[in-house]
């Protein structure tokens, strides 16, 4: 009873909170870990503040502070009874991020007593700190000690947890464009945005040549894919255009300019026009005796969107003729109509060039193994009890078998895996450069084995109530033609009746 208890104790109730005390250790390299006192569970169970690890960033630092609530006295999920949780030590944790250290509000013991002073005493902290040297999904492996009351006795258990972290590739950047993430394994997708904006009113157009033969003229282009592993040099040129006035053309309709004595004996208009663009009004010169002048060779450049045009018929003697105002909204390059009680005409407006600016940078893209191949060793539906071994072909990278995608099987790390339990079975392999690749899932099934039969006996009879396909054995040898439900014996010795189940299975009951 003991030890069932201990194994149910420990999988309830000290699985969750060794995940909070196994991402630690006792370099005291990390220290000044907070507690957060709001980390609680109701009903009271064991809890992890946050409950996973946020993501790294591979040569950023990394400050993370962990909180675990032990409550002192709790019932475990599915066990009819209260238990005592005495002490917790961390015994050690090994597959932390190179670059990372952690240390834990006990160190350098590590030893937690949820039981000796609650509630001051049912919650502990950890900080990880550091710098990630790599990137990738570690799996921090805990080695833990629990000691538990319960009321059938104490209990010591020692136990063996994952804890997740993903750190991932940095980001990349320069003074004309950032992109993430700047390294990474193949296919590997990057996402670039220009990091430049227009100096007033400009245009700015973008020129990418991202080194794999892609190209893009947006500011934020869509994600591009490498797909092969390898040094590649992204580049932007970034072109400044300025909004620049070349030529204005007007056409005099009204009769304002043409009564004046400069006009009396058949003479044409002497036009000119005013332009104001947030800077106060400038002048362009008087074309004569032209009822359609058109004003070329202009260069004015435009600091913005709006602007104003006043037009005048100049008259040497008498006063001058005003032609009337418009103002006009500039979007970009093109023609531009306007019109005034005395005049229309057309504006145009193009772009001439201003600056340039020219980024390159690198992208790193590393190779990703090709994923392993899982072969069984013998067939895949065994019965419980049992062990089916997994294994891949040779390989120099780092081995991880999982099972279900998600449970870490600890501690196998070889290129075959021994499995007793139901269900998908896949090996990662990761290279030196933190790529990895997972196999094809294997399925394995474990079949129940029938009852256990109960042997009675009775005078010089041997009976079992097991039904089923039945063989007696006398001191392990098989007794030809026994196959039935009873047994008559003489001799002295150990006796013993095998079930085999439909699915093939066997369980074997003993009489002494």
């Amino acid at each position: 009873m003991k030890k069932l208890l201990s194994k149910k104790f420990l999988q309830l109730l000290v699985l969750p909170s060794m995940f909070a005390a196994g991402s630690f250790g006792s370099f005291a390299q990390c220290p000044g870990c907070i507690v957060d006192p709001g980390c609680t569970a109701n009903p009271a169970a064991p809890a992890l503040c946050p409950s996973t690890l946020p993501d790294g960033t591979q040569g950023v630092a990394y400050n993370q502070d962990l909180t675990f609530y032990m409550p002192a006295q709790f019932t475990p999920a599915g066990v009819p009874v209260s238990v005592t949780l005495d002490s917790i030590k961390v015994d050690n944790v090994t597959g932390l991020p190179a670059g990372l250290s952690w240390e834990t509000s006990a160190s350098p013991q590590n030893v937690f007593y949820p039981a000796s002073n609650p509630p001051a005493s049912e919650r502990g902290c950890v900080k990880i700190c550091g710098t990630p040297s790599a990137f990738g999904s570690f799996n921090m492996v805990v080695n833990v000690t629990a000691y538990v009351t319960t009321p059938f006795g104490a209990v010591t258990q020692p136990e063996t947890f994952s804890l997740p972290l993903l750190i991932i590739p940095p980001a990349g950047g320069n003074s004309s464009f950032t992109f993430a993430p700047a390294i990474g394994c193949d296919p590997l997708n990057v996402t670039y945005q220009t990091a430049l904006v227009p100096n007033g009113f400009q245009l700015l157009t973008h020129n990418w040549n991202f080194g794999n033969g892609s190209l893009a003229t947006s500011a934020s282009p869509a994600p591009v894919t490498y797909n092969q592993a390898g040094t590649y040099y992204p580049e932007l040129v970034s072109t400044y255009y300025d909004y620049v006035v070349t030529q204005v053309d007007v056409n005099v309709t009204g009769s304002a300019c043409c009564s004046d004595i400069e006009e009396l004996f058949g003479g044409s208009p002497d036009v000119f026009f005013d332009w104001d663009n947030g800077a106060g009004p400038q002048t362009v010169p008087t074309i004569n005796d032209n009822f359609q002048p058109s004003f070329t060779g202009l260069n004015i450049t435009l600091t913005g969107p709006s602007l104003t045009l006043t037009f005048t018929e100049e008259d040497v003697i008498s006063a001058n003729d005003a032609l009337g105002q418009t103002t006009l909204n500039i979007s970009g390059a093109g023609a531009y109509n306007f019109s005034t009680s005395e005049l229309n005409g057309t504006l145009y407006v193009d772009t001439v060039l201003a600056f340039q600016v020219i980024a390159t940078d690198t992208v790193l893209v590393f190779p990703t193994p090709a994923p392993a191949v899982v072969s069984p060793v013998g067939p895949l539906s065994l019965c419980d009890g049992l062990v089916q071994t997994l294994s891949i072909g040779a390989t120099t990278n780092q081995i991880s078998w999982y099972l279900n995608d998600s449970t870490l099987l600890i501690g196998q790390n070889a290129t075959s895996a021994d499995v007793t339990t139901t269900g998908n079975y896949t090996a990662v392999v990761t290279s030196a450069d933190g790529c990895s690749a997972e196999s094809v899932p294997v399925e394995v099934n474990f079949l129940p084995n029938p009852p256990v039969p109960v042997v009675s006996q009775n005078g010089g009879m041997l009976q079992t109530s097991a039904i089923g396909i039945l063989q007696w054995f006398f001191n392990g040898t098989a007794i030809p033609g026994a196959t039935l439900q009873t047994l008559m014996y003489g001799d002295s010795g150990t006796y013993s009746v095998q079930i085999t189940g439909a699915n093939g299975c066997t369980s074997i009951g003993v009489l002494y």
